[in-house]
């Protein structure tokens, strides 16, 4: 036997709970997308192998 249990909102409680967790996944994407950003450059300066690796990787 299970148990659900839900709790009805209201519109402005839904659209506030699903706007701070797009804000949260755009934090933590922008901070992706900066070190991929930031592994290109190194690269590009550096011409070591490793720091493509690591994009390719993170890419993943």
């Amino acid at each position: 036997h299970i148990t659900l249990y839900f709790r009805i909102t209201s519109y402005h409680e839904a659209v506030q709970s699903d706007s701070n967790q797009t804000a949260v996944y755009a934090f933590f994407g922008g901070i992706i997308m900066l070190m991929l950003v930031f592994g290109v450059y190194l690269f590009a300066m550096q011409r070591q192998r490793v720091y493509l690796f690591f994009v390719l990787y993170a890419l993943n």
